[in-house]
């Protein structure tokens, strides 16, 4: 027999043994629970990183972009020839291109942390829709597309959602069908279901291109996810498009579908709720009792079968929603028994059907009206009541011309070299601590001949603004010392009643979410988002300006012709004067006339489009604000108010990029990532970058002394 107190020997050591492995198993228990924790702080302390850099970042990249796309959009209004207005509305083409890749991280990732907001006002539907087609009519051209849009004109004209978001949500998904169609169509379709809390917005958008795999359409919600990857991929984006699309609509409490078939084409369909603010239709016609229209398109031509029949099937749309008598005719021997047998008021051709029948369709034009479609960039004699009509149209387009109405599509011509009025009497201020943002407010107001004063602090604003002083103020939002929201805190805080009822609008790079509640909010009457948009500035000022302070172009033009005599005789001394001067002097040189060391002109001019002059005014502005931003970043420095010291830095780097002193931008830039990282790190490691800030500040302050003497010896005053 086994001895007892061995029995109990061994109970123990069983017992020691088990608590010896369960000690081990809850040691590694919690240092597996830390490790994760550890692990989970360090992933939630990456993401708090990389939110912050992408919000930083964006302001960083919208500011140069608001350069690139405001001053291409001031070049344009000057008369170029082809190739130029060709070559600069390329660059603003992919500024704006650049822009919205920006917006797409910035979506992404305020959807990935769950801070994604829907803010709701009225907007007016029909506005976006044509903003969003005009906005892809020369992608679709460029591609050799057709660009179909089918629109139910009896859409409530108002209607009450976030617009920036469905703007957004349309774009998106308008591009991705293009982007990945290289023969056919994309058809965009747009109509409205009433409902008791309103109706549902329906928007879908139908293409012909690659199509996707069952499969994989799931995956598009994902981000970061394409279709086609790899070296094959024959278009650009970096696939967020969908994903932030599809969470913005579920965001709204609507949804999103996808119907696609490898190599037959995407279907995408959208549903969102809106309120009514006003139920008039969109679109409509005074006199449909009177009208009757014919439309001949040879299905039997060259058009692919999708894209005669979506063209089918928007004619008749179109007509049913409007209202109006209207036949299809299959042949042009059926449309001449039409216009002969039944009252036609109205034909609407194809250019190809135009072609082959010129001269029967001119004649036509002399008894009613002949519209004919033509593609973008297409000339045709205009004869009689023969109306060019410019692809993509829709039913505002048809509409107009249905009320008799002057129409012609040439969306960015119009957009680039005509405004609506004029304000020569509006007295306006800027208000940016960025030269360049200042010069392009400037020049897009020049145009509307408004009277205009840059000032780049939130004091100056308040030193220079006196009763009655300026009809409207555009301030920045993010400046330093007294940002734009504290400036129009203080402004609404003076007494005189002129200070609350003075039209202040924001100009704001971080415009992404929520801007327009928080603005109004905060004593603002309007924003508009930066990089600047003319048509988003225009709206603007209509708001904000009165109409009797407002004046027809073509009124002023008149005016101006009656008294051009003595306008031309000046200019015409002028003239002489300067072709006298002109022969004594050489020719121009090839590189810049003008050098001053630590500053590279090359890139400075380019800034200003080689004029020497405005880069010496803009030069002389930097001189001034340099040196109290010097000043301001020797008392932080001393202080050690990093904080502080920050945001001056910022500024000197921007404006120092600005007028070509990259060098000294650089510098700037490096310090101010010291501050951005002094604010973050634990206090083991502040000692350290402060350090560092005391080593690289001597440098800074050097360096700036060296170039304001040059600049002052190279005559910039």
């Amino acid at each position: 027999m086994i001895p007892v107190i061995f029995l109990i020997g061994l109970i123990v050591i069983l017992i020691l043994v088990v608590v010896f492995l369960l000690a081990v198993i809850s040691m590694l228990i919690g240092h597996n629970r830390t490790l994760a924790r550890d692990v989970d702080n360090v992933r939630d302390k990456f993401e708090n990183v990389q939110t912050e850099f992408l919000s930083n970042i964006s302001h960083e990249l919208r500011t140069p972009i608001n350069t690139i796309t405001g001053m291409s959009e001031i070049i344009l209004q000057n008369d170029l020839n082809d190739e130029m207005e060709f070559q600069v509305n390329s660059i603003q083409i992919t500024g704006h291109d650049l822009l919205e890749k920006i917006n797409d991280l910035i979506d992404y990732t305020q959807i990935r942390d769950g801070k994604i907001r829907i803010t709701e006002h009225s907007y007016n539907i029909s506005s976006t829709i044509n903003d969003v087609i005009s906005q892809f009519a020369d992608t679709a051209y460029d591609k050799g597309l057709e660009l179909i849009v089918d629109c139910d004109p009896n859409i409530p004209s108002e209607l009450i959602g976030d617009e920036p978001k469905i703007r957004r949500v349309m774009q998106n998904i308008i591009d991705n069908a293009l982007k990945f169609t290289s023969v056919g169509c994309a058809t965009v379709s747009v109509g409205f279901r009433p409902e008791d809390y309103g109706g549902n917005l329906n928007i879908r958008v139908k293409d012909t291109g690659i199509g996707m795999k069952k499969k994989d359409i799931g995956q598009i919600f994902n981000g970061f996810y394409q279709v086609v990857s790899g070296t094959s991929r024959s278009a650009g984006g970096m696939g967020l498009g969908l994903s932030v699309s599809y969470a913005i609509v579920k965001a709204m409490g609507g949804f999103l579908s996808v119907d696609s078939e490898e190599g037959r084409g995407t279907t995408i369909s959208i549903t969102i709720p809106q309120r009514v603010y006003s139920s008039v239709p969109a679109i409509s016609v005074a006199n449909t009792k009177e009208l009757y229209a014919c439309c001949y398109l040879n299905l039997e031509g060259n058009r692919t079968a999708e894209v005669r029949d979506d063209f089918l099937k928007t004619a008749e749309n179109l007509a049913r929603g409007l209202g109006v008598r209207y036949s299809h005719c299959m042949s042009f021997e059926e449309l001449c028994f039409r216009i002969e047998k039944s009252p036609v008021t109205t034909v609407f051709i194809g250019y190809p059907e135009y072609q082959e029948h010129t001269q029967f369709f001119k004649d036509t034009a002399q008894k009613i009206v002949v519209c004919v479609i033509l593609p973008r960039n297409t000339e045709i004699e205009q004869t009689g009541m023969l109306i060019p009509v410019y692809k993509p149209f829709y039913s505002l387009a048809v509409a107009n011309i249905f009320n008799t109405k002057t129409y012609t599509q040439e969306f960015t011509k119009l957009r680039r070299k005509k405004v609506s009025f004029y304000a020569p009497t509006v007295r306006a201020m800027i208000v940016d601590d960025n030269i360049m943002n200042l010069r392009v407010a400037q020049g897009l107001l020049k145009k509307y001949r408004i009277k205009s004063t840059i000032v780049m602090s939130g004091d100056e604003c308040l030193t220079k603004l006196t009763p009655n002083s300026y009809d409207i103020v555009f301030m920045d939002h993010m400046m330093p010392e007294m940002d734009g929201v504290e400036c129009v805190h203080r402004i609404r805080r003076r007494p005189e009643e002129y200070y609350s009822r003075l039209p202040i609008v924001a100009l704001t790079a971080n415009a992404i979410d929520n801007a327009r509640e928080m603005f109004l909010s905060e004593g603002f009457n309007d924003f508009v988002s930066k990089p600047i948009d003319n048509l988003c500035l225009e709206d603007a000022l209509l708001r904000m300006i009165p109409v009797s302070m407002r004046i027809d172009p073509d009124e002023a033009t008149q005016n101006e012709n009656e008294n051009s005599v003595s306008v031309l005789e000046t200019e015409t001394e002028t003239e002489t004067e300067t072709e006298t001067t002109s022969e004594t002097v050489p020719e121009a040189e090839t590189t810049p006339s003008l050098s001053i060391p630590g500053i590279d002109m090359d890139t400075a001019l380019g800034f200003f489009d080689g004029d020497e002059d405005m880069f010496r005014e803009m030069a002389s502005m930097y001189l001034d604000v340099a040196a109290e931003k010097i000043a301001r970043l020797r008392e932080f420095f001393t202080a050690e108010d990093w904080a502080g010291y920050r945001i001056d830095v910022h500024a000197l780097k921007s404006n120092s990029n600005n007028i070509g002193a990259l060098e000294l931008g650089e510098r700037s830039r490096e310090l101010e990532m010291l501050c951005k990282d002094f604010a973050e790190a634990s206090d083991d490691a502040k000692d350290e970058i402060t350090s560092r800030i005391r080593l690289l500040h001597p440098a800074l302050l050097s360096d700036c002394e060296v170039l304001f003497e040059n600049m002052r010896k190279g005559g910039i005053a």
